[in-house]
């Protein structure tokens, strides 16, 4: 146990409860891989705001993300997927909030 009597397993936190209740692929997201998603948002994603565009900073870190596991084309595919499922609920959620005809 740690001083604050937390033990030591906390800190690795892979996957959250609110993962079997999803609704949207972002709570997906959120819920597989914890620690490491928190460590993207706040050392990658947000280190790209000066591109002025959320997509642009989202495709910057699944790239990131793509390299970091390898070079093999399995990680490349899947995070492309994870982009394009992000891309479709936000457009199907939101619509009229870019590209759409009105």
């Amino acid at each position: 146990m740690q001083r604050d009597s937390r033990p030591y397993f906390f800190f690795i936190l892979l996957l959250s409860c609110r993962f079997e209740t999803c609704q949207k692929f972002q709570h997906i997201i959120d819920a597989f891989n914890v620690n490491t998603n928190g460590w993207v948002l706040s050392y990658v994603y947000k280190r790209l705001r000066f591109l002025n565009n959320k997509t642009l900073s989202q495709v910057g870190t699944l790239v990131f993300l793509a390299v970091w596991h390898g070079y093999h084309s399995g990680y490349y595919i899947t995070f492309f997927n994870e982009f394009m499922v992000m891309l479709l609920e936000r457009e199907v959620r939101e619509p009229g909030s870019r590209g759409s005809v009105k």
